[in-house]
């Protein structure tokens, strides 16, 4: 049995919209799912306007970290990671 849920289980499987599943760092409060798919829309929204394959990401927070991979992600385009957050790793 695994304990943890794919994002594709996730976006898949029922829950309350009004869960929270992320906290923002800036305001210090939490991220509603709703309010999450929210913010991946509008980036999504900005993504398509620029018809780059490749993009680099990288973000103060953890939480615009997930909403640009996501985004990102979801209009198929290439994430490449600088190169300080690997050597941290």
């Amino acid at each position: 049995m695994k304990d943890y849920l794919s994002f594709i289980e996730l976006s898949l499987s029922s829950h309350d919209m009004k869960h929270p599943v992320s906290i923002e760092q800036d305001e210090e409060k939490a991220v509603s799912w709703r309010g999450f798919c929210k913010t991946i829309e509008i980036l999504r929204e900005d993504i398509r306007k620029h018809p780059e394959k490749a993009w680099r990401l990288y973000t103060d927070t953890i939480h615009s970290f997930l909403a640009g991979f996501f985004a990102l992600l979801h209009e198929g385009k290439e994430i490449h990671l600088p190169n300080a957050l690997l050597d941290d790793a």
